[in-house]
């Protein structure tokens, strides 16, 4: 990252190298190309939220990790720099959380087809 002003998009590179995958797989996943992947992550071009969010599923990491980050780091950018993989894995554990007791509930009031139910974690 350079020490430009920091933009929540900047951190989507960040995101990238924190989950270890490459421009090409991204961009494939985000429906964008390369060269567009590459000018967002520098700041050069600043996406539309269905662009943002695309990118976002396309890392498997929640719009709100970017986003908090960003609001909590935008002026210390090494900091965002260096926190952000925090950020993915607080949201990541809150999601993992959620759908499990959301299936849990489920399972309890009888709403999840039996084959479903077999399958679901036991704590």
């Amino acid at each position: 990252m350079t020490t430009q002003k920091l933009v929540p998009e900047m951190l989507l590179g960040e995101a990238r190298r924190y989950r270890q995958l490459k421009l090409k797989q991204v961009s494939h996943h985000a429906g964008l190309s390369q060269s567009y992947l590459s000018e967002i992550e520098r700041g050069q071009k600043s996406p539309g939220m269905h662009v943002f969010l695309a990118i976002c599923e396309g890392l498997n990491v929640s719009p709100l990790a970017i986003m908090e980050c960003y609001l909590h780091e935008k002026d210390k950018p090494q900091d965002a720099q260096t926190h952000v993989g925090s950020y993915i894995d607080k949201y990541h554990r809150h999601e993992q959380f959620r759908q499990f007791n959301t299936t849990q509930k489920d399972v309890a009031r009888n709403t999840v087809p039996v084959s479903v139910r077999s399958n679901t974690p036991h704590p």
